[in-house]
């Protein structure tokens, strides 16, 4: 079982000492340097006997807390170089976002990284690593595996993040995302098989860890996510051919918020067991779901809009919460009644894992500032509360109170979001906690919305890092607190 592709974050094709790695340009004064496997990249307890990694003690002491630009990703296999194709720029790494202890490939086209600027005058540059392969035929087998992780569900929209390309043959692209805020989540990450959309990825990729395959032979295709795989047919073109793998995307200003730290591509298709085998060699070793699932719903603030390099709500939680798998599940301007209407998938995400499950909700803000009165838009989030109790008795449901808006301050409408989070706070909508953002003397403070405060927000709307990693905390307490009772 040996590719025909292979990166990774560990070194896996068993070489010689001095395998490299990769080749990192620092963004602050443009220093570059080539990185190679080492026995003491690794974490005390996520190494195995003899395995090397990513040199992240070198790593550190290059970048320090910067982020550092992938110019070029070294082949295990083939012995050559991915390198970001003309007019884009390589993902990034840093060295504090890590899987088993090692920093993996941070795909982000929205400017994220750039130091968390007005999300609305962001540079929405293309991003991303592209090879050369010797010829692929689906018709005769192919098989891709990858080991990644997702900022958040809608954050694959609405272009390529995995794509094979040759001639004039149509593309096979993996994770081609729908926009819709009030879609079923279930049908959120797509399979575009052949340059249209092909199915959808049931259930859809975690925000945690986890490992993305597809083996194509004879008109089938086999789909591995969750670690489950699932079999169903394919139309493949005659005569289609790859010889080039593209990871991220082209497209400016799409594919943002994924994580990559292994690919292989294998000339074969692979069976459902060698399939799982393969997973099991590139994936994590610690797979969370152990300790239940946490879904993540809401607008733009839990997709994470205003915080760089994935520093987003789902991932500030996993530290706090180990063992436990998050879906992100949130969509940018979604309103309470988009999510209610999208409730029955996101709770066929909950209901397909194994508890204990807990569902967090931050929906509101844009009800309120599209003219929604208090009482109506707490009469929706009670719906929502109401209709995820009766499908799931057991489930523990929070909502959280409102931060300031400097749209509803300047417009003088402000008060609608205090009588909002009155609201919640006195009754609770029916939910079993709040998380109580709005309390915070920082991020509920109204005067540091408008005017701008560009710690808290660099729009009056979205935290910055420093303003996720608040609410995160916040979060966090209020969910320990209601675990430490059940």
């Amino acid at each position: 079982m040996t590719p025909r592709l292979l990166v990774a974050s560990r070194c896996l094709s068993g070489g010689a000492g001095g395998q490299p790695d990769l080749s990192l340009r620092r963004l602050d004064d443009g220093a570059f340097r080539t990185f190679d496997f080492t026995a003491g990249g690794f974490r005390a307890g996520d190494v195995k006997a003899g395995e090397r990694g990513r040199d992240m003690a070198a790593i550190a002491r290059f970048l320090g807390d910067r982020p550092g630009r992938v110019e070029r990703i070294h082949d295990q296999i083939g012995g050559g170089w991915l390198q970001p194709a003309p007019g884009t720029l390589g993902p990034m790494l840093l060295a504090e976002q890590t899987t088993d202890g090692l920093a993996g490939l941070l795909f982000d086209n929205g400017g994220a990284f750039e130091g968390a600027p007005d999300p609305a005058a962001r540079a929405h540059h293309a991003v991303s690593l592209e090879a050369a392969l010797p010829a692929l035929d689906p018709a005769r087998g192919l098989t891709l595996v990858v080991a990644l992780r997702l900022g958040n569900v809608a954050s694959t929209a609405p272009a390529e993040l995995l794509r094979f390309s040759g001639g004039a043959s149509p593309p096979l692209a993996l994770m081609a995302g729908r926009v819709d805020p009030s879609r079923d989540e279930v049908g959120a990450d797509d399979l575009s098989l052949f340059g249209c959309l092909g199915l959808d990825l049931v259930p859809a990729p975690p925000s945690t860890p986890s490992v993305l395959g597809l083996s194509l032979r004879d008109g089938m295709a086999s789909v591995l996510v969750r670690g489950t795989v699932t079999a169903l047919p394919v139309a493949v073109p005659a005569g289609c051919a790859f010889d080039r793998l593209c990871l991220g995307s082209t497209v400016p200003g799409a594919g943002a918020g994924m994580q990559v730290d292994a690919v292989a591509v294998f000339d074969t298709a692979l069976d459902a067991a060698r399939l799982q085998e393969a997973a099991a060699w590139l994936g994590p070793r610690t797979v969370p779901g152990d300790r239940g699932i946490l879904v993540l719903d809401g607008s733009s603030i839990e997709a994470g809009m205003g915080s760089s390099g994935l520093r987003n709500q789902t991932r500030l939680y996993e530290t706090a919460l180990p063992g436990v798998e998050i879906v992100n599940v949130a969509v940018g301007g979604a309103t309470i009644a988009d999510r209610l209407a999208a409730l029955p998938g996101t709770l066929r995400l909950l209901l397909q894992a194994p508890g204990p499950h807990m569902l967090l909700c931050g929906v509101g803000a844009n009800s309120l500032l599209g003219g929604l009165a208090p009482e109506q838009a707490y009469a929706q989030i009670t719906a929502y509360v109401g209709l995820a109790r009766r499908a799931m008795p057991g489930l523990r449901i929070g909502l959280v109170t409102l931060t300031p808006a400097a749209a509803a301050l300047a417009g003088g409408f402000g008060d609608r979001f205090e009588a909002y989070n009155a609201l919640l706070r006195a009754n609770a909508a029916g939910a079993d906690f709040i998380s109580d953002r709005a309390a915070d003397p920082v991020m509920g403070d109204p005067a540091r919305y408008w005017p701008i405060d560009p710690v808290v927000s660099r729009d009056g709307g979205h935290p910055t890092d420093a303003g996720h990693r608040r609410l995160a905390a916040i979060d966090i307490a209020a969910m320990h607190r209601i675990l430490a009772v059940a």
